[in-house]
């Protein structure tokens, strides 16, 4: 088999990650409007939490029903609503 023929099996591996980033981000959107956050710090926290989805969570990914914390904050920040407990916020396996 010649390496042309892995060209399909990357492209739908990298058409999965970007739906995998599409659903993480709205996720979080929602996440973080729900917990009545201003519109400024959720654009702010989401970019956050997917850069370090993309960087930690998607890399390390082995378990799906495993959950992980994604630190978007300094610690003061709490926000039950949010999901958001000093500073981390959970993202349920």
């Amino acid at each position: 088999m010649t390496s042309s023929h892995f060209y399909p099996v990357l492209l739908g591996i990298q058409a999965g990650g970007v739906f995998v980033d599409r659903s993480a981000m709205q996720y979080f959107r929602k996440k973080l409007y729900d917990g009545n956050l201003n519109p400024d710090e959720v654009a702010e926290y989401v970019g956050i939490a997917m850069d370090k989805f993309i960087s930690e969570v998607k890399p390390s990914f082995v378990d799906p029903s495993g959950d992980h914390l994604i630190a978007i904050a300094d610690r003061h920040l709490s926000n039950p609503l949010a999901g958001i407990e000093r500073g981390y916020l959970m993202l349920k396996g």
